[in-house]
């Protein structure tokens, strides 16, 4: 026996009674921010007095709460809208990434655009190739001609990677291109190839490329103002028939002489 003569010995003390919930301490979690506490707890109430409207009215308050919580909580961690999760990032790309590369694309007939990147590494290896010539050995984009004539065009490069504009050198040809050193007696130690790309040509083909297939089609009926399907009235024109129209001397079959350019005539311009 303790010294009281009630608690016995080794008891843990008198059991701590069980809280008792009532609408009142519901309301004050409700006042405490805790919706989802108050659910619980009137659900329990719930189970003993099901008819209890002060209860269910209680009930129906809390869990209005708790969805408006949830709803906050989605807006504040949902991602920006129109940026798919994940696929974007707050930094801008990166200036080079560490690898031996270079390709061209072409901008048109006359000028192509290179980048190029080249490592310590490639250079390094690059040496090795060249022995006792690498010391003057120079950094160049290398243009390949492909055809029969293979022709060669070697642009200096000042920086290990970068980016820039180069004239063709001529249309209608294909290229390829790498990055590599030369030396001064012409050896040439590639470090990163190109893929191979088309120049267009500058003026359309000659006449006598294929054959030609004359057809007369019918004049726009709305004198460019809308579009129109291509109507076709005859195929297969003999040549004797074949008539050149020049400014100077107009067909009288030709539609009005409005412009019929979108570039020229816009409606409401006047004609």
């Amino acid at each position: 026996m303790s010294g009281d003569g009630k608690t016995p010995p080794g008891s843990l003390g008198p059991p701590r009674p069980v809280e008792k919930h009532t609408p009142e301490s519901v309301r004050r979690l409700l006042d405490q921010g805790l919706p989802d506490r108050a659910v619980e707890v009137l659900r329990l109430l719930l189970v003993e007095s099901p008819e209890e409207r002060v209860l269910l009215l209680l009930l129906a308050e809390a869990e209005q709460a708790l969805e408006a919580a949830r709803r906050t909580h989605s807006r504040r961690h949902a991602p920006p809208v129109g940026e798919p999760f994940g696929m974007l990032d707050f930094e801008e790309l990166p200036e080079a990434y560490g690898v031996d590369e270079c390709e061209l694309l072409v901008r048109d007939p006359f000028h192509l655009f290179a980048y190029w990147e080249v490592t310590e590494h490639g250079l390094h290896v690059a040496r090795g190739h060249l022995g006792d010539e690498a010391r003057e050995a120079k950094l160049v984009l290398r243009l390949f001609i492909v055809g029969p004539s293979r022709e060669t065009r070697d642009h200096p490069l000042e920086h290990h990677r970068g980016r820039r504009y180069w004239p063709t050198p001529r249309p209608g040809i294909q290229l390829r291109a790498a990055c590599g050193l030369v030396a001064p007696s012409g050896l040439f130690a590639p470090i990163a190839h190109s893929s191979t790309v088309r120049v267009p040509p500058a003026e359309p083909a000659p006449s006598d490329a294929g054959a030609l297939r004359w057809m007369e089609v019918a004049p726009p009926a709305s004198d460019g103002r809308e579009r129109e399907p291509i109507r076709i009235v005859r195929r297969d024109i003999p040549p004797s028939e074949h008539v050149e129209r020049t400014p100077s001397t107009p067909s009288v079959s030709e539609p009005s002489p409005s412009p019929t350019s979108p570039w020229r005539w816009r409606p409401g311009s006047g004609g």
